[in-house]
């Protein structure tokens, strides 16, 4: 009689595809300015998109990337699904842990270390650089039900109040000048 032995493995098709789930906020900036900012305060307007990265827990990017700039939808209550089915991020296999890392607004044309351009030289197009970022998700796995990208703002807003405390008037020369790059990269 012949006895023979093999090493078989079994694989749970749902964790094979288990799809990622997020949910997003924003993290405050302060509780008493009222903040102009595409993505309102510390809520989100409906339909703001997002780019989302997964790489290998503690590794960096671009070298670890699992999932690159997938394009992401955020609702007013910070629901978030894919813009379609390409962009649809799935767990890798046997609860291998990942970090997520995420930015807003969304960019198709990210240059090779996915990096774009900040040209904030014109004020009136504040909505085109209010750049938030998240990097809070580290070490999930597919056991997670649901991942929550924590978004804090890159970029400061300066509003200068400026109060006369004496009874003279100020001088008609007064002024305020911060001085800071117009251009950078993200």
């Amino acid at each position: 009689m012949l006895h023979a032995c093999s090493e078989e493995t079994y694989v749970n098709e749902h964790e094979l595809q288990k799809e990622v789930k997020f949910t997003a906020s924003i993290k405050s900036l302060t509780n008493d300015l009222k903040i102009s900012t595409r993505a309102t305060g510390s809520s989100w307007d409906d339909n703001d998109v997002i780019g989302v990265f997964m790489k290998d827990a503690g590794n960096t990017l671009p070298e670890s990337a699992l999932a690159v700039n997938r394009k992401y939808i955020v609702g007013e209550k910070g629901a978030i699904s894919a813009a379609n089915e390409e962009d649809k991020i799935h767990y890798p296999f046997n609860k291998k842990e990942v970090d997520f890392i995420s930015y807003y607004p969304y960019r198709d044309n990210l240059d090779d270390n996915f990096s774009f351009s900040i040209d904030v030289s014109d004020q009136n197009k504040r909505a085109e650089f209010d750049i938030l970022y998240s990097n809070n998700a580290s070490k999930v796995n597919s056991s997670s039900e649901n991942v929550n990208l924590e978004f804090t703002y890159q970029l400061p807003k300066v509003v200068l109040n400026i109060i006369n405390s004496t009874e003279k008037e100020l001088d008609k020369n007064f002024s305020v000048k911060i001085t800071m790059p117009a251009q950078a990269s993200f």
